[in-house]
């Protein structure tokens, strides 16, 4: 069940936090022949830094690798969803923002509001908006305070 709307900043230690969304499944493309440029999306979280939006206007030349086809790509928004701090979160958690009307997966499960609490290591589709429910990528959440994930951020063009 998705939380209602959250009230208190993300708790953070001293480091930094940063996030990366890892593409552990793409429509009629091997992602384990892929490096983390051509699947990964990283950021850092919290404070000034802005949300992540993912789509088709922000990450261009990610989609078009991992979902080639132009026909397919068109069930991936220009701004598909929003992750952002999980005011009132526990550990490692985001919030999830479905910003269009195509379909999103959590973990498996359809998205049953347009907001919600994710944890680290969730996994988050993107389906076509079609009569039938067709994943086209999935991402794998992560969430860290270490040098292994900001070395992959610098690596895929953090903001």
């Amino acid at each position: 069940p998705m939380a209602t709307t959250p009230q208190a900043p993300l708790p953070q230690s001293a480091g930094v936090l940063w996030g990366m969304l890892e593409c552990v499944y793409a429509r009629g493309v091997g992602t384990s022949a892929l490096t983390l440029e051509q699947k990964c999306v990283s950021w850092e979280v919290g404070g000034r830094a802005p949300p992540l939006t993912l789509g088709l206007k922000t990450q261009p030349n990610l989609f078009a690798g991992l979902v080639p086809d132009a026909d397919m790509r068109s069930g991936i928004a220009e701004r598909h969803l929003r992750l952002s701090d999980n005011p009132g979160g526990h550990g490692h958690s985001l919030w999830l923002t479905r910003l269009s009307d195509f379909p999103v997966l959590v973990n498996g499960s359809l998205m049953s509001s347009t907001e919600g609490p994710i944890d680290d290591g969730a996994e988050i589709s993107l389906c076509s908006g079609g009569g039938k429910l067709e994943t086209l990528v999935t991402f794998r959440l992560r969430l860290r305070e270490d040098a292994e994930l900001e070395e992959a951020a610098r690596a895929t063009g953090a903001r």
